[in-house]
């Protein structure tokens, strides 16, 4: 008994969600559904090109779409069935507010466009040139430093948008340290515009999109410098001298690898007062002064000579 009353309010739920079905199926009610995400077509992007103009930061541009329809028509539709466009022809310079036509399936209407139009801003299409600057992604070894480095292209021309060609500060082309062999190496570096804080520039084109760039990497070593005086100051005079211990050099590295000491001269032939006079460096070759050495000079600090007094005791005697 009672397995047949619960039978029967099974059989009868069932009964009553096909008829629900049936009666829905049926009348096939009206919807309003709305479809999110709908890509706007941008029409007439040739005559914006023609008449020199751009879109000042372009994007997808996107909208939702509320649409009305029999619940069989709308009940399954999708973003890509509808189509919504935006016509650039006759835009110029400065803000263009575009009303958004849409298009839907048959049997299917729009009933709300969120947001119903775009407002874009169009500039005029420039170019300039722009300095190149090599800039390495990381610094070198302590012990190394860059001798030159040369971009094949000095200057390129940077294209787009006025507001954002004014606002390129430089060309940068960055290149590997990693690849920066010791002596001289050619490698291919991607051109990219950045601002005074070198941030990226996006929407503008560089031409040409690469560059050659040669660099030379000297590797350096700290060692003692002696100094050699040569020549004897004028009559009467005594010259005392002083020059720094060691100097830094540079080259490649085997060429510095061995280095131990480098010796130069000074010559204070003549001299009567004090002051300072150039060393003479005996660098070997291949080998420079490193980076920030100036031309060394030793100091020479000239007295009178003292006069020799013969003793008392020898001069009684005589």
């Amino acid at each position: 008994m009672f397995q047949s009353k619960t039978a029967m309010k099974v059989i009868s739920l069932l009964m009553a969600t096909i008829l629900w079905g049936y009666v829905i199926w049926e009348t096939n009610p009206v919807i309003k559904p709305t479809i999110g995400n709908v890509p706007v077509q941008m029409l007439n992007t040739d005559s914006m090109e023609e008449k020199g103009l751009i879109i000042l930061n372009p994007q997808d541009y996107t909208v939702d779409v509320k649409v009305q329809g029999k619940k069989k028509d709308a009940g399954n539709i999708k973003a890509g069935d509808i189509r919504v466009t935006a016509d650039l022809e006759g835009c110029g310079e400065g803000e263009a507010v575009l009303e958004l036509n849409v298009r839907t399936p048959e049997n299917v209407s729009a009933v709300e466009v969120i947001p119903n139009k775009i407002v874009l801003n169009i500039d005029r299409i420039t170019e300039s040139e722009k300095e190149v600057r090599v800039i390495p992604d990381s610094p070198l070894p302590a012990d190394a430093e860059i001798g030159s480095v040369t971009a094949e292209a000095e200057k390129v021309t940077v294209k787009g948008a006025s507001t954002l060609v004014a606002s390129v500060a430089y060309v940068s082309a960055s290149i590997p340290t990693a690849s920066m062999i010791d002596g001289e190496s050619t490698q291919t570096a991607s051109l990219i515009p950045v601002d005074a804080q070198g941030v990226q520039v996006a929407g503008v084109n560089v031409i040409p999109k690469n560059t050659e760039v040669s660099t030379t990497v000297y590797y350096t070593k700290t060692v003692p410098l002696i100094v050699e005086t040569s020549g004897e100051p004028a009559e009467g005079k005594t010259a005392s001298i002083s020059v720094r211990e060691n100097v830094t050099v540079r080259g490649r590295r085997n060429t510095i690898r061995n280095l131990s000491e480098i010796k130069g001269s000074v010559d204070i032939s003549g001299m009567s007062e004090s002051g300072s006079v150039a060393v003479r460096l005996e660098l070997p070759g291949g080998v420079s002064l490193a980076r920030g050495e100036t031309d060394i000079e030793a100091s020479i600090v000239i007295n009178d000579e003292e006069p020799q007094h013969q003793d008392t005791d020898e001069q009684q005697t005589e």
